[in-house]
């Protein structure tokens, strides 16, 4: 019953509009200092990376001639990242859902990191840490996916931080999942409060 509209980018839940979980998080992020060039070279460059990366996972596999040479040291990263990590994906590229809070989004990896023995959800980033990762995680680990199941008690929440000289850091919020959804929870609740009231 979740859909997405890619053009939109926006989600709806059996036809009814949802916010995502970026949406929400706006409450609290303010990028305004950012001049609206760069952030959108910034989300441009993100999307094609992400895109890349996710064929480079799947069975399809990735043909490097449509990759923005540009681009290209990000998904070296990423490679680097797998190879280190040897990680067993059960999910790429997720929608995710939350029947309470009403909010989706779409979760980039969940599965097993052999190296490090553990399960977890993993987000792509082509920029530095920022704290509402930590929520952002914390938020598509407590959604449901209709195909895959997560033991929530026992899942880690890892950033992988991809630099454009092939280089990556692998990154863990500081705060437990639990405060961390628990501020997330509260912003889901402001959003949905806000557009009732037309605020």
């Amino acid at each position: 019953m979740l859909t997405f509209d890619e053009a939109s980018h926006t989600y709806a839940w059996d036809g009814q509009p949802v916010p995502n979980v970026t949406g929400i998080l706006s409450e609290v992020v303010n990028w305004s200092h950012v001049p609206p060039n760069l952030l959108e070279t910034a989300r441009a460059r993100g999307t094609r990376v992400h895109a890349a990366c996710q064929y480079d996972d799947e069975p399809i596999g990735l043909n490097e001639s449509t990759v923005d040479p540009s681009d290209m040291p990000f998904v070296q990263a990423w490679r680097r990242f797998k190879e280190v990590a040897k990680p067993e994906w059960e999910g790429i590229e997720e929608r995710v859902y939350h029947p309470r809070l009403r909010y989706a989004g779409t979760r980039d990896r969940s599965g097993f990191l052999r190296a490090l023995n553990e399960y977890a959800i993993v987000d792509l980033k082509t920029g530095e840490w920022a704290p509402q990762y930590g929520l952002q995680l914390s938020a598509y680990l407590e959604a449901d996916s209709k195909d895959i199941t997560i033991d929530k008690r026992a899942c880690k929440r890892y950033c992988v931080l991809l630099r454009n000289d092939g280089t990556y850091k692998l990154h863990a919020p500081k705060a437990s999942h639990a405060q961390d959804f628990a501020v997330f929870a509260g912003l889901a609740q402001i959003w949905h409060w806000k557009k009732a009231n037309g605020c």
